[in-house]
């Protein structure tokens, strides 16, 4: 919880720049929450009733940390999720899914997400150069899930979850490891 809520802070203004289908550019605030799966179904359930946007969504998944001794820095290995999902959804095969939403939406939030790690005080993500993430693409994730990811359908199972979304909504994401050492206090 200490770390979802220091990336809350980190992440509290992160907006991408997109083009839309007409050519018109826009700027487009991202949400942010963590926790697991039922905190993700939960918060967009409350997201609905409330009326509140919902995605894009970078989730961060709640991991086990490490506590550096004499210091204010943990560690920790997990993931940070990006969301996105379209309201005219149909069903599209992968080059439409890559277009609409990983070309126009995840890659540039992603691309603003390196870019605060990188020059955020008191964060670091661990790691060789440029060997500081493993990434796998999930388009309509969660559904028919093949067992093959570097993160399952609910987060955590190493079973197939079958035809459900990770989600209440269809959404296709991208899933980031990473090694984080952060001090919680000064963020």
């Amino acid at each position: 919880m200490i770390i979802g809520e220091s990336l809350k802070r980190v992440f509290k203004d992160l907006t991408y720049d997109y083009v839309n289908s007409q050519g018109q550019t826009g700027t487009e605030a991202v949400q942010f929450h963590y926790g697991d799966h039922k905190e993700l179904i939960k918060w967009l359930a409350i997201s609905d009733k409330e009326n509140l946007p919902k995605y894009p969504l970078l989730w961060y998944v709640v991991s086990p940390f490490t506590e550096e001794d004499n210091t204010d820095f943990k560690n920790v290995t997990s993931r940070l999720i990006i969301l996105h999902t379209f309201r005219d959804r149909k069903d599209y095969l992968n080059n439409i899914i890559s277009k609409n939403t990983y070309d126009n939406v995840i890659e540039p939030i992603w691309v603003e997400v390196k870019k605060i790690l990188g020059n955020t005080n008191g964060l670091q993500v661990l790691g060789k150069a440029n060997l500081k993430h493993i990434i796998k693409d999930e388009p309509n994730y969660g559904v028919k899930a093949d067992g093959i990811r570097t993160s399952q359908s609910d987060f955590t199972q190493t079973s197939t979850q079958g035809d459900e979304s990770i989600s209440i909504d269809i959404v296709d994401g991208r899933i980031i490891e990473l090694k984080l050492r952060i001090n919680t206090k000064c963020i």
